[in-house]
């Protein structure tokens, strides 16, 4: 049909015959292992000589694989070739016809179109000239920017963001920050939803656009210090250790920036560095922040045993007596970030196997009941219910203790730190009290709150622990296996390799 269409094939009618030259034919349709080059080539053919339509198809392939004609009738009302169309007919009459061609597909319950093909979109966005378009994206961008509300900006970020970025670069500084502060929020987004390397790469782009870092640091230092830790809040989750780090480092060099910023930045460089296995070196890190606030924990033997011994007999003492009801909620921002320095020391001493784990714990139930409940409270009390239960064999005294920890985790209604007290008390602490078939599905909901939060570590863990107990619960092998296969290939994706090889370990035994 192409060959007949170029004239590249004649039926010559007094011969009754059909006549072709080879070489014409192979010189001009020579193969090309690049699909996008054929469909380009058959959309100028069919767009030649409509205006319009080369329009359309240009502006709906700046925004994206799918996109609501609301957004697309903004831009095509303010291109020339449309003053006469008041009432979109004619952009319904092209999409009408975009769609019957085979380029789009559309969903009319939520009026929204998509490209039928990603080579399809890829070959449209091609009918742009390279030389011109950089310009017409960050044009397209201002101008839906500019032009939705904003929810419907919220909706389309990603797309907007997308298009600013992929325009010229610009010295102007209030185009500058205002592209940077739309990349933090794409960022932001993009974390939200454990889309970790979409959510690190918004964030690059974001310092890349900002110019000189220093003089940034001093006239935008609440946008560059959410940008650099969203980048590394997102470069840590996805095991790039040497760029999270670097982003943390910068933030606690800043010397204007308040306590309980510096600390976050502590956070998330130790959570980077336990993420890759080095959890002796984020013991250290843990200890060395405590340290600065005067908060030390014994390191001799002999003091070890008598501040652990001192503990436990003063847990046994009030426990009877003891109520959740009671605590207040602490409201102190760097008394917060301490308790949560130390809850985080407490992880990477388990994983270090280092004896000073007990009284990490008991310092932050001491601390929780001296100062007030806050959101890193229930795993204490949840891991002295497993002290006790586990070490020293008091079933009772474990549970109550375990029942306190739930009770705080309603209180505080945290998402982030529901993972990890999941994993503590329905791995770990309920085993020796509960029914086991009771703990898979609160485990289950600790895997899913940890990947929608980021804890990726702990919802692992949980994830691994509910397919420990479907094994001795007697499910079917076969589908405890399954569970293990679909799990560790989703663990090794977050470089969660510890325990994507503890999940191969039970699946090969």
């Amino acid at each position: 049909m192409m060959l007949s269409e170029n004239d590249l094939v004649k039926f010559n009618f007094g011969t009754m015959q059909w006549e072709w030259n080879e070489e014409d034919i192979e010189q001009r349709t020579q193969a090309t292992d690049n699909v996008v080059d054929l469909l380009q080539t058959e959309m100028k053919r069919q767009l030649k000589n409509d205006a319009d339509l080369t329009q359309l198809m240009k502006l709906a392939a700046c925004l994206g694989s799918s996109f609501q004609v609301h957004s697309l009738r903004l831009l095509w009302e303010t291109r020339e070739s449309t003053e006469d169309d008041e009432n979109g007919d004619t952009l319904l009459s092209l999409m009408d016809q975009l769609v019957n061609e085979g380029y789009l597909a559309h969903a009319a319950k939520r009026d929204l179109y998509c490209w039928a093909h990603d080579n399809i979109q890829q070959a449209a966005l091609s009918l742009i000239s390279e030389d011109t378009l950089p310009w017409f994206c960050r044009d397209i961008g201002n101008e839906l920017e500019s032009k939705l509300d904003e929810k419907a900006l919220d909706e389309s970020l990603f797309v907007v963001v997308n298009l600013l970025n992929n325009g010229p670069e610009t010295t102007d500084q209030e185009q500058c920050v205002k592209l940077c502060s739309l990349n933090l929020r794409a960022s932001q987004k993009a974390l939200g939803v454990s889309s970790f390397g979409t959510a690190a790469l918004y964030a690059s782009n974001g310092i890349k656009h900002i110019g000189n870092v220093g003089e940034a640091w001093m006239k935008c230092p609440e946008l560059m210090l959410g940008l650099h830790m969203t980048g590394a809040k997102a470069e840590g989750s996805i095991g790039n250790t040497q760029t999270m780090e670097d982003y943390c480092k910068n933030v606690i060099s800043q010397p204007k920036l308040g306590t309980e910023d510096k600390l976050d930045a502590y956070l998330i460089w130790i959570d980077g560095i336990l993420n890759q296995g080095d959890a002796a070196k984020a013991v250290q890190i843990c200890l060395d922040v405590l340290a600065q606030f005067n908060c030390r924990i014994a390191s001799n033997p002999v003091s070890m045993l008598l501040a652990i011994l001192s503990n436990v007999l003063s847990i046994k003492a009030t426990m009877k007596s003891f109520k959740t009801s009671d605590i207040q909620q602490l409201n102190d921002l760097t008394r917060i970030k301490l308790v949560q320095v130390l809850d985080q020391c407490s992880t990477c001493m388990y994983l270090a196997a280092d004896d000073r784990l007990p009284l990490c714990v008991f310092r932050n139930l001491n601390w929780t009941v001296e100062y007030g409940y806050c959101d890193y409270s229930p795993v204490a009390f949840a891991t002295t219910g497993g002290i006790l239960t586990g070490v020293l064999n008091d079933l009772p005294g474990g549970a109550l203790y375990s029942e306190h920890a739930v009770a705080l985790l309603e209180k505080t209604q945290s998402r982030g730190i529901h993972a990890r007290t999941s994993m503590v008390l329905y791995g770990i602490t309920f085993t020796w009290t509960k029914p086991l078939r009771s703990l898979l599905k609160p485990l289950l909901l600790g895997y899913d709150n940890g990947l929608k939060a980021g804890d990726v570590e702990s919802a692992s863990w949980c994830i691994y622990l509910y397919c420990t107990h479907q094994y001795w619960l007697g499910t079917s092998l076969s589908t405890v296996i399954d569970n293990l296969l679909v799990y560790s290939s989703q663990m090794r994706n977050l470089k969660k390799f510890i325990q994507a090889d503890a999940c191969d370990i039970m699946r090969q035994a």
